[in-house]
């Protein structure tokens, strides 16, 4: 489970790959949504190739920040794991 704050952004994933969602949002008040799909993102980054080139970083970026994260939840996991084995 995660808070999504203002600004912030969901789904990138499906942008790249469109399997089933792997999440379920649900708003605890109003708010306003915007969406694109993989083809709203492939028409922007061919109308404007800067723009569109900063936004496809930008998820990126998104995308591999919440790797890390994870990555580091897991192996905080696991060492906590390993540790409770020796005590």
């Amino acid at each position: 489970m995660a808070r999504v704050e203002q600004g912030e952004t969901l789904g990138e994933v499906n942008v790249f790959d469109p399997a089933a969602a792997s999440a379920t949002v649900v708003s605890q008040e109003f708010s306003q949504v915007w969406k694109a799909n993989r083809q709203d993102i492939d028409d922007f980054v061919k109308a404007y190739p800067a723009a569109g080139a900063a936004l496809i970083e930008g998820i990126l970026i998104v995308m591999c920040r919440r790797i890390r994260h994870m990555n580091n939840k897991i192996a905080d996991s696991e060492s906590s794991d390993i540790l409770g084995k020796f005590w």
